[in-house]
Order: C-alpha cells, then sequence, then structure tokens
C-alpha cells in the first residue's frame, strides 16, 4: 500500500513538473508558490527525488546532496529504498557537470558507509 501511494505522488509530482514546464503565463513569485505547493506534505526522501528530477542544473544537484544527508542520518524511508538510491547515485556520474557527479560520488561514499 506504501508503495502504492509512493507510486501515485511520484506520478503526481511528474505531472506537476510537465505543468510546470509549460508556459504558464504566472509571474515568477507564483511559479516559485506553486513548487512549494507541489512539495508540500512530501517526506525529505519525496522531497530529494523531487528535486534530482528537475530540469535546472542547482536544483538537481541539491536534490542529491539532501539525498545524500538523509543517507548520513540514517533516514528510515531513504535506508529502505537504498537500491534506487545507490542506482541514480550511479547515474549521475555519467553527468558531464562536476556539480551533479561531485555530489553523486559524495552520495555514493554515504552509501558505502
Amino acid at each position: 500500500e506504501r508503495k502504492q501511494q509512493l507510486k501515485e505522488k511520484a506520478e503526481s509530482v511528474a505531472a506537476a513538473k510537465a505543468a510546470r514546464k509549460k508556459k504558464t503565463g504566472l509571474k515568477e513569485e507564483e511559479v516559485e508558490m506553486k513548487i512549494l505547493e507541489d512539495k508540500e506534505g512530501m517526506t525529505g526522501y519525496e522531497s530529494a527525488l523531487y528535486d534530482i528530477k528537475d530540469p535546472l542544473l542547482p536544483v538537481r544537484g541539491h536534490g542529491i546532496i539532501e539525498l545524500t544527508r538523509l543517507i548520513d542520518s540514517k533516514d528510515e524511508e531513504t535506508m529502505s529504498h537504498m537500491d534506487t538510491v545507490f542506482k541514480l547515485l550511479v547515474d549521475s556520474l555519467e553527468d558531464e557537470d562536476t556539480y551533479i557527479y561531485l555530489s553523486s560520488i559524495s552520495g555514493l561514499v554515504s552509501c558505502a558507509r
């Protein structure tokens, strides 16, 4: 049941992101408020995944850093999805931007601890 809820939440987040990518005609402050509304009620793990899927590089890097912090703090939800986290971090190693792949290396080091 929890997996189904996470799947539905992920689909909802993906739909919200797709809608955000389209031209909405909203002012920048309104767009930022919409992002905050999208993330409202999410766990730290869900929020990190949301950021990692963002098209903006700094936001993706922040998501990886937050995921690393969750690993370091032994967050229960993050630890229960360690296979997914590990794959995501390994996949991020192939990013050409140093901010992304160096953050991924840091995350993998945390996984190894």
